[in-house]
């Protein structure tokens, strides 16, 4: 799930995944609990108030607030069903209402949150411009908590449009600068988020000993914590991080406990991603029907395209290793049908690699 950024404003907001969408991708989060009769009657007035006010009257600013809030929760549930083309439609809406009301704050909230759409979709030229402009309309050096926080949130989502796009310096120095706004408003969960985030960009660039111990340091802090999605998160990296040392044995450990905390929190998401990471320690381990068993669980259970396709692309890895060219046939057809419609993307283009040449 995308998170929404939290609005001081706003008198709710929707529960959020880490601020994370099922496939990492990031979107904040404004929205809680939503009284759907008074909106369903708001927004038909407002919409019908401003296509039909008389020359000089001014729209309700308290109507164009609700209306573009309705907006990004729309936009938001159509993200949550992959229907990006028209989440990106509902959120452009918005960031048009908060202009016209004069709103900078909502207005860089959507934007960052429209960029989040727009990377989902390959779009990489509108979310580099939507993130730009959102980091414009707010304070460059914050003092206040709240607006430290907020420009942290938006550096974050910029940070990981970067990183899907494998410009990882530039990823770094976003969330460099996230991770400074985030220690400085005093927010833990931020700032473990960036760093575990840091971690990944070191792993890809080959520092893998590096991104181990920073992992390793991370969830130390964590453990005398309650259990949240943050804390399953950081076990699962760290056992990802541990796997490519070779060490195994740990690695299996702390994925266990990952997926412990996942399902006790009954997060679907985190449930399939320790999966299919459990899938490649089985793999590792030279346990390959264990590990074939963990991918299908995740082909058949994660409710996330992404997964499912990683899924499936490393069990077909298994199987050519293991030259069982029968299964492997049987889910060449399936694949080679469904890559050709992904947005372009790390996964899609390394699916399209394996698959089509």
């Amino acid at each position: 799930m995308t998170p929404f950024i939290p609005n001081p404003r706003a008198s709710w907001r929707d529960l959020t995944t880490a601020h994370h969408l099922a496939d990492g991708g990031l979107f904040l989060d404004r929205l809680k609990a939503i009284q759907t009769f008074a909106i369903a009657c708001l927004i038909p007035i407002c919409c019908l108030f401003l296509l039909s006010s008389p020359a000089g009257a001014q729209p309700s600013q308290q109507l164009l607030g609700q209306a573009a809030e309705q907006l990004e929760l729309q936009g938001k549930q159509l993200a949550e069903n992959r229907d990006f083309e028209a989440a990106a439609a509902q959120l452009e809406q918005a960031v048009t209402l908060y202009r016209d009301r004069n709103d900078p704050t909502g207005e860089a909230i959507a934007l960052s949150n429209l960029a989040a759409i727009y990377g989902r979709s390959g779009n990489w030229e509108a979310a580099g411009t939507a993130i730009a402009n959102s980091l414009q309309l707010l304070p460059s050096t914050p003092t206040k908590v709240g607006d430290q926080q907020l420009r942290a949130q938006v550096l974050e989502i910029q940070g990981r449009l970067y990183f899907d796009r494998t410009q990882l310096q530039l990823a770094m120095d976003s969330w460099e600068a996230a991770r400074a706004l985030f220690t400085q408003a005093d927010d833990l969960a931020g700032s473990i988020r960036i760093r575990t985030s840091q971690a990944k960009v070191l792993q890809a660039l080959g520092f893998i000993s590096r991104a181990s111990s920073q992992l390793q340091q991370l969830v130390e802090e964590l453990e005398p914590t309650p259990n949240t999605l943050l804390k399953a998160t950081s076990l699962r990296s760290l056992g990802d991080t541990l796997l490519l040392t070779g060490n195994t044995k740990n690695a299996l450990e702390v994925l266990e406990r990952s997926l412990a905390v996942a399902e006790e929190l009954d997060s679907t998401t985190a449930i399939a991603a320790t999966h299919l990471s459990l899938g490649n320690g089985r793999r590792s381990a030279g346990d390959d029907e264990r590990a074939l068993e963990e991918y299908a669980w995740v082909v058949q259970q994660a409710s996330n395209p992404t997964l499912k396709l990683q899924a499936q692309l490393n069990r077909m890895d298994l199987l050519l290793a293991a030259e069982r060219w029968q299964p492997l046939q049987e889910q060449l057809a399936p694949l080679q049908a469904e890559i050709v419609h992904l947005a372009p993307s790390r996964i899609a283009i390394q699916a399209r690699i394996k698959l089509l040449g």
